[in-house]
């Protein structure tokens, strides 16, 4: 199997993983569960921009946010639907 493809099976493992234990790790310990998924190294993209998403995950602005993959690649995972 390429290692492409074991990538991808394990990404969307883990994204299905968190959207379905994020409800129940919320009712059981109140602990917000989110996923986030940077983009391709080869981008333009900075360690801090990802930083600062999960920083703001990890805020009192974000309290209403649970369950979500956010991807952090400047749109390209909205560009090949």
């Amino acid at each position: 199997m390429p290692q492409e493809t074991c990538y991808q099976y394990f990404k969307e493992a883990l994204i299905v993983w968190t959207l379905t234990r994020s409800q129940q790790v919320f009712m059981e310990r109140g602990v917000r569960m989110n996923c986030v998924a940077p983009g391709p190294v080869m981008t333009p993209i900075l360690g801090d921009e990802v930083a600062a998403v999960i920083a703001f995950l990890c805020s009192d602005a974000a309290r209403w946010v649970g369950g979500v993959n956010l991807p952090v690649d400047g749109g390209l995972a909205s560009t090949c639907i």
